[in-house]
């Protein structure tokens, strides 16, 4: 049962995502009419192109987060994709960035038996690559917006740090998993249940040594194409309502309103997701009320996709299981005589 401790800061912390959108959304103009409006004037084509770019989003997600547990000596047949898409979606609705690393983990432990070790260890190295892009660009988007740097320099700058910080985590990536799985494994309001199976954890159920540079940089260029996606889907969302914005604004003011998710006291950032684009795009003479549409939009039409994918990658693994349970068993072979 949900203790009231838990369920008072649930509440809380729903109210606070809330309170923050009805105070944007005073703040700036902008009420249920202009957003449903911009909703319902969606181009069909642009919308299903959002819906793309996030199912590459998500496949890019479960590969790599499919390559690190293969590497950690998981042979199982796991359905990445579907405890991938969950996390997804269970973002949307729980205050905690990691949601998508505690979902996988979850679903790898208790559906499929994985190792703790494993299912937990190897999904937040993947986040790990994933922190590193918006992280490297945002150091360079605070001089790009007071302009003493320009946008072609500032690119080019963003992918000789983005390079170097790549090849450091992939030295280092066997001593950060060993980090990551005890630093998990103390936290027990993520790993109560599987602390009751489990027991202790030990360094010993996880076996890195496959971890090595070539792996690493694999995985930075999955990295890479994941996070250039995840900038493609919000420029498709602006063309999707109808506020397209110019290319080298959305790429400087995307890492901070990513790196700003990381504040996670509201049900998927609810309030400060919104905030963050109003506050960045303002730098670019954006109006508020055009920045908070476009926020909206993108939540809404990200969950929208989410939920669709998800909801796809669970019914065809039911269907699966279905089929392979009403299968009829195979006969035995006979051996016949010579």
């Amino acid at each position: 049962m949900i203790s009231l401790k838990k369920a008072t800061v649930s509440a809380a912390s729903l109210a606070a995502g809330v309170g923050l959108i009805a105070t944007l959304l005073h703040k700036t103009g902008v009420d249920a009419t202009m957003l449903a409006e911009t909703l319902r004037r969606t181009d069909m084509f642009w919308a299903s192109a959002v819906l793309l770019s996030t199912f590459l989003n998500l496949w890019l997600s479960a590969y790599k987060w499919k390559r690190v547990l293969r590497r950690l000596g998981e042979r199982k047949r796991i359905p990445y994709m579907a405890y991938t898409s969950l996390g997804a979606v269970l973002g949307n609705f729980v205050p905690a960035q990691i949601a998508i690393s505690t979902a996988r983990g979850l679903g790898a432990k208790l559906g499929q038996r994985v190792s703790a070790t494993k299912a937990l260890g190897s999904s937040m190295l993947d986040q790990m690559y994933d922190l590193l892009p918006p992280i490297c660009a945002f150091f360079l988007a605070i001089p790009i917006m007071h302009g003493s740097l320009d946008f072609t320099s500032g690119t080019l700058i963003f992918i000789g740090i983005l390079a170097i910080a790549f090849v450091t985590l992939s030295l280092f990536q066997k001593r950060l998993i060993d980090i990551v799985v005890v630093t998990l494994y103390r936290l027990r309001s993520i790993t109560h249940r599987f602390r009751k199976k489990d027991g202790a954890p030990s360094l010993t159920q996880v076996d890195s040594t496959q971890l090595n540079l070539r792996e690493g940089l694999s995985l930075s260029a999955l990295t890479f194409l994941r996070y250039a996606n995840l900038f493609l889907r919000v420029y498709l969302v602006t063309l999707a309502v109808g506020i397209p914005l110019d290319l080298h604004v959305l790429f400087w003011a995307f890492p901070v309103v990513q790196l700003s998710m990381l504040v996670g006291i509201t049900p998927g950032g609810a309030g400060i997701m919104e905030a963050g684009w109003i506050g960045v795009l303002s730098l670019f003479h954006v109006p508020t009320d055009a920045s908070l549409l476009v926020a909206l939009s993108l939540r809404l039409l990200a969950l929208g996709c989410q939920i669709i994918i998800a909801s796809s990658a669970w019914i065809l693994l039911f269907s699966k299981k279905r089929r392979q349970h009403e299968m009829p068993p195979h006969p035995p072979l006979q051996r016949t005589k010579d």
